[in-house]
């Protein structure tokens, strides 16, 4: 999980968790009130990790998650423990929102691309990711009228960071990918095909002429791709060759981050919409295991090629 999203949990958390405690006249009934700030609370942390709630054990816990009221009652020997628990776990947030906020101090914008990298095996792998990235994105989001900004390098994972400056930039960028995500796919399926082709022993010749025939639909599909995303971002503007050839490179670049295992999400502010979410486990699930990459390219010539 990024570092920014556990720390959203952690901030979501210390902003719900405020325990009240009241009681009756007779003193024999308990009340803890806020309760559905406090499930609100839990599941946050929950969602993180940082505490199991299990649905097969009893637990103040559980109550809290499955309470649809916001008041919870507790006899006199109960309320002891159950202010103890709280307090004990508002202890714990307290500490956690400090440390976090000094530890990250990047906050969750609208402008944020979080890109996740391939698996990282040696350092060539790490830099051609990063050129990648590079070549995928500046010159198309400057174009565009945003800036790429390096925000943050998750400490002890493969996440980085970015800042594109504005929303609008950050829109596009998730534009780029889904159209890259899309060509992925497609070109998976031709893979797996191919594969399959050589599996029932079709000849070198007609492997050849299908491989060439297959990168001419997925440059076609790509060129198709680019039209597409100047014409719903650049709706104002006449069409520009020289554009569409940028944003082609783009979503070519993209595609190669995708294959080598990256992925490319929104902040969690754009990803409330569900336009903007892709689901990256959707190739690993269609196609068998082994034709996805290990994190090394078919071969050098496809760099080759591109340039």
């Amino acid at each position: 999980m990024r570092l920014l999203d556990i720390k959203r949990c952690i901030n979501i958390a210390y902003d719900n968790f405020v325990p009240k405690f009241s009681n009756n006249n007779t003193g024999n009934t308990f009340y803890v009130d806020n309760v559905l700030s406090l499930k609100q609370a839990l599941q946050a942390l929950h969602d993180c990790g940082i505490i199991r709630i299990s649905s097969t054990s009893y637990s103040l816990y559980t109550q809290v998650i499955s309470s649809i009221t916001d008041r919870l009652i507790y006899d006199s020997h109960q309320i002891g423990t159950v202010k103890r628990d709280l307090d004990r776990l508002k202890y714990t947030i307290d500490i956690l929102n400090v440390w976090i906020n000094e530890y990250v101090p990047t906050e969750e914008t609208d402008d944020i691309i979080n890109i996740k990298l391939p698996i990282i095996q040696d350092m060539n792998l790490l830099v051609k990711s990063c050129s990648i990235i590079d070549k995928a994105l500046t010159q198309s989001v400057a174009e565009f009228g945003g800036e790429v900004k390096f925000k943050q390098l998750d400490y002890g994972s493969s996440w980085v960071t970015i800042s594109v400056t504005t929303s609008a930039a950050a829109a596009f960028v998730m534009g780029l990918a889904k159209v890259a995500f899309y060509v992925a796919k497609k070109y998976y399926g031709i893979k797996f095909m191919q594969k399959e082709y050589e599996r029932y022993g079709m000849v070198n010749d007609m492997l050849q002429n299908l491989k060439k025939y297959n990168e001419q639909i997925i440059n076609e599909e790509i060129n198709k791709k680019a039209q597409e995303v100047e014409k719903e971002y650049y709706k104002d503007q006449p069409s520009d060759p020289e554009r569409v050839g940028r944003l082609r490179n783009s979503i070519n670049e993209l595609i190669k981050l995708i294959e080598l295992g990256g992925e490319i999400h929104p902040s969690a502010l754009l990803e409330e919409s569900t336009e903007n979410k892709i689901d990256y486990k959707l190739l690993s699930s269609i196609f068998p295991q082994g034709l996805l990459p290990d994190g090394k390219s078919e071969d050098s010539q496809e760099d080759n090629k591109d340039k």
